[in-house]
């Protein structure tokens, strides 16, 4: 898999796939329901039909791969989904997904997206020239049907005047904040620090599903115990200072299945739930519970 792609996307891509039994990039909404009683541990029939009811945005009666992607890797508990009222979690990917794509192109590297610094200028030049940077950008998300148009609507206004005009005049070098403040100038500032949170937390499970794929492969893990905390705190959607199967789903490193098979492995006190000490048996050099990962994951990752 390309260092530069995105782990996380190509797990959502995946995931869909093998759910889409006829290839029409769609999937049924019982398919979607039998994914969900599988990761959300505890919810009733009425609760899985709920979520698949509003998994359905456009009511066609079929999960498109942006639903699935909302309703699966974007969704948290009601009080933790950030207060979004004129843009969408969906666009709030898209967004972070430009702002990786210009950090690579130039070159940059930090143990945090959100703080690495941007030049305005190249910023700029990347993003007014031809449109094809952006939309390969965005391209890992789906280019097809409702994503297609999420992804038309991004490039446009990334490039429409006004954006370009705000990114000109801002300061020399520029962190996602600024970005966030250019491209959605009008929202509140209550909604812009909550598009910058969802973006970090988006930046967190990418790095942890790459720590996740590191340690099943048994290769060296560079990240130290204060930047995995981090990463664990952002992926840790309501808080509670413990990972359920869906959070470490929405990490999108590993399959559905594996996922389930990690969780449990990891989860000591067979509660449903891992704690940041649990998942720190992973990392630890020597440790009996990597070599019992890597074997159970060894056919699937000798498939790839």
């Amino acid at each position: 898999m390309d260092s530069d792609s995105s782990v996380a996307v190509q797990r959502m891509k995946e995931l869909f796939k093998k759910c889409d039994k006829d290839g029409d990039g769609t999937i049924s909404k019982s398919g979607l329901a039998s994914i969900l009683r599988k990761i959300c541990k505890g919810a009733n029939a009425g609760n899985i039909a709920d979520m698949v009811n509003a998994a359905d945005k456009n009511r066609n009666q079929v999960i498109e791969f942006s639903e699935f992607v909302e309703c699966l890797f974007l969704s948290g508990p009601a009080s933790d989904v950030p207060k979004l009222k004129r843009v969408s979690q969906e666009a709030c990917l898209a967004l972070w997904t430009v702002w990786r794509a210009v950090v690579t192109k130039c070159n940059l590297r930090g143990s945090n997206l959100a703080e690495i610094t941007v030049s305005r200028d190249e910023l700029v030049k990347a993003l007014e020239g031809e449109r094809v940077f952006i939309i390969d950008a965005l391209k890992p998300l789906g280019d097809e049907g409702h994503q297609g148009v999420l992804n038309n609507r991004m490039a446009q206004r990334l490039q429409a005047p006004d954006t370009l005009a705000n990114l000109r005049s801002a300061p020399e070098m520029l962190q996602q904040e600024d970005f966030v403040s250019a491209v959605w100038e009008k929202l509140e500032p209550a909604e812009k620090n909550a598009a910058n949170q969802l973006m970090k937390r988006f930046d967190a499970q990418e790095k942890l599903s790459r720590v996740v794929l590191t340690v099943i492969k048994g290769m060296p893990l560079t990240v130290n115990t204060e930047q995995l905390r981090c990463m664990f705190d952002e992926v840790d959607a309501d808080g509670n200072g413990l990972l359920s199967v869906k959070e470490l789903v929405q990490v999108g490193s590993i399959d559905l299945e594996q996922a389930m098979a990690f969780h449990e492995r990891l989860d000591a006190q067979k509660d449903g739930m891992i704690d940041f000490k649990d998942l720190m048996q992973v990392v630890s050099l020597g440790c009996d519970v990597k070599q019992g990962l890597k074997g159970m994951f060894a056919a699937s990752l000798e498939a790839e």
